[in-house]
């Protein structure tokens, strides 16, 4: 096919092993200058088997230019249940094409999930991602984004709320090939008992992309003394006219937020839980 398989990153192990086992895929193709006024929901479901089992999802999605669609991906799996679901979303978007993703891992505590999202943009297109990490016991979610034209604009939001001894990792990739990109991101983790998270960032700017505008943002909350944050951000920037920024914050609750929740009526041990925050 012209666009499956095409933006992903044949050094990705997983990424290959989804390919070498894919049966079908969910596809999502929106003609030039189409308006889907409805969200589009995608829901990969894993139920009880009596051994664990490993299932890869893919998914396509393709909107030409000047069209706007909304996409809701999710999933979810019976609790108590182990098995290992390895995800691909591939997307392209064309000229002056919009769409505003979310991305919600919802997986049994018990199971493992790996998930790539690759996007080519083209001139002048949006994309907006709202990617959720709740459930598995281990989960990692593999972003890489790039920029091939010009005037193209980016939006990143991540949330990763884990406790008990989960671990959720983020690895993103913002690329600028072109001029007068514009990117974003902000991402946050709420991390309790002795749950581990994980953000690596990456923001590349190409020599040719000039006049870009990048911004990336980790924020985090520590719940437990034994809960832990492994934080990255990183810029590479091969161009001289620029405005790039990024950081990361680490930090626990004050004490006067616990009390503000146990005046409204929640005790000092559900304060401190991420499920209730």
């Amino acid at each position: 096919m012209k666009y499956l398989g095409r933006h992903t990153d044949a050094r990705d192990i997983f990424a290959t092993l989804n390919a070498a086992c894919m049966a079908d895929a969910a596809v999502v193709f929106v003609p030039k200058g189409v308006s889907v006024e409805a969200t589009i929901q995608i829901v990969s479901i894993s139920t009880k088997q009596d051994t664990p089992a490993i299932s890869h999802p893919r998914c396509l999605v393709v909107a030409e230019s000047n069209s706007k669609v909304t996409l809701v991906e999710t999933y979810i799996g019976d609790d108590a249940t182990t098995y290992f679901t390895n995800a691909v979303t591939e997307i392209w978007l064309g000229e002056h094409a919009q769409l505003n993703h979310t991305k919600v891992q919802w997986e049994s505590k018990d199971a493992y999930h790996i998930g790539t999202t690759a996007i080519a943009q083209m001139r002048g297109s949006s994309y907006t991602i709202n990617a959720i990490a709740l459930g598995a016991l281990l989960s990692r979610h593999n972003l890489n984004i790039r920029q091939l034209e010009e005037q193209t604009e980016t939006h990143i939001n991540g949330l990763a709320t884990i406790g008990d001894r989960q671990l959720a990792d983020t690895h993103s990739c913002m690329a600028h090939d072109r001029a007068h990109g514009a990117s974003r991101q902000l991402h946050k983790c709420i991390i309790g008992d002795r749950a581990h998270a994980v953000f690596n960032g990456k923001i590349q700017v190409a020599k040719a992309a000039q006049l870009t505008d990048s911004a990336q943002l980790n924020r985090n909350l520590l719940l437990s003394p034994k809960a832990k944050i492994d934080t990255k951000p990183e810029l590479e920037i091969l161009a001289d006219n620029v405005k790039c920024a990024h950081g990361a914050t680490v930090s626990q609750l004050d004490p006067e937020e616990i009390f503000y929740l146990q005046s409204r009526c929640i005790d000092a041990a559900s304060a401190a839980k991420p499920a209730d925050l």
